[in-house]
């Protein structure tokens, strides 16, 4: 494989070629700067991602020596952004590879010198003290009133005072030295270290809140038919309906006939209705409209799943391509799928597997 002359073409291609601007691309150097390559116009073409990795990863088939292309390939190996393309593992481990013997190498005192350098006259705070704090000049306070507590630059306003509300170890405020009150309008519990606001009075609130709603003192009544159920006070008007008590749990139950699932209680399903959820049906299905359609039996469905049922509607079926399955009606015996085949209402049916898929177009009359 000359892979010299494939770079040669992707980069040939990237500069003659007229890509569309939401289309994401990527600069490069056809003569890498490392080897003597400059930014003039004719060293430059435009790459797509996936064609930059792969320019890359030629270029350290081809020089193989040059440490700079083997740093360039394996940051193309780790880039996120803007990659259209996956890195396989053959490839990554092919760049940690060329990279290995490089970072065993021990520094250079060059090296060593170069990044001292670079460091040399930057504060480094590893403490974060003093200035360099993003914090400094910065206070607690705390709300008298609502415990809340913020940082500010500057005097404490009124009805603040100094310091911040102590975390205990499970993030809850520390209650020492506090008490409970409440505001018997909205039932509403707060610790107050200090004097509590007007209105409010001391101990916790007896009302309990459930749902946004005191049902203190309220009852539950529920409507079977309207599936709801709902408190009411003892001197409140009952609606017509509305049986004292709770919902009875209820559970899906199918029709295998009619092909319908409904939720009853436990106990009083209707006639024909089995526990449980529809089983998954045994085609795939692409509406045509809201009476025609197309349905596609695999042959790995299990023969189970094609079971005796009937429909609540006269249909025609026929067969889209040709097919060695069989149609079965009630009191009849198999045959063919050929040409339309009209399936009355209300009479049982089953398909039987042929071999490969059955395609039909179904017609609701």
């Amino acid at each position: 494989m000359n892979l010299e002359l494939i770079y040669n073409k992707i980069c040939e291609r990237g500069q003659i070629r007229i890509l569309d601007k939401s289309i994401y691309t990527e600069k490069h150097h056809i003569v890498p700067i490392c080897m003597g390559g400059d930014n003039k116009k004719n060293n430059l073409t435009k790459l797509t991602a996936k064609e930059h990795f792969v320019c890359h990863k030629i270029l350290c088939e081809l020089y193989p020596d040059n440490e700079k292309l083997r740093y360039a390939f394996w940051a193309m190996c780790n880039q996120k952004v803007n990659r259209d393309y996956i890195v396989s593992s053959r490839d990554y481990e092919y760049a940690k590879i060329l990279c290995l013997e490089m970072w065993k190498r021990p520094k250079s005192s060059e090296s060593i010198k170069k990044s001292s350098d670079n460091r040399r006259g930057k504060k480094i705070n590893r403490e974060q003290s003093g200035e360099l704090n993003h914090n400094h000049g910065k206070k607690w306070i705390t709300n008298i009133s609502t415990n809340e507590s913020k940082m500010i630059i500057g005097d404490v306003p009124d009805g603040w005072k100094l310091g911040r509300v102590k975390v205990g170890s499970l993030g809850k405020s520390n209650s020492k030295g506090k008490r409970w009150y409440h505001d018997p309008e909205t039932s509403r519990e707060k610790y107050f270290s200090g004097d509590a606001p007007v209105n409010w009075i001391s101990g916790r609130s007896k009302n309990i809140k459930l749902g946004g709603d005191n049902l203190s003192g309220k009852v539950c009544y529920f409507n079977e038919s309207l599936n709801r159920e709902r408190y009411f006070s003892d001197g409140d008007i009952i609606p017509n309906g509305w049986v004292k008590g709770k919902l009875k749990s209820r559970v899906w139950f199918y029709n295998p006939e009619l092909n319908i699932e409904k939720l009853f209680t436990e106990d009083s399903p209707e006639f024909g209705f089995i526990r449980g959820r529809l089983p998954k049906l045994p085609f795939n299905e692409e509406i045509k409209d809201s009476n025609e359609s197309i349905r596609i039996f695999k042959i790995d469905i299990d023969e189970e799943s094609l079971m005796w049922h009937r429909d609540r509607e006269d249909r025609i079926i026929e067969p889209v391509e040709t097919t060695d399955w069989l149609i079965q009606l009630d009191d009849e015996l198999p045959k063919k799928i050929e040409g339309e085949i009209f399936i009355p209402m209300g009479v049982y049916h089953r398909l039987i597997k042929g071999t490969g898929d059955l395609k039909i177009k179904l017609q609701k009359l």
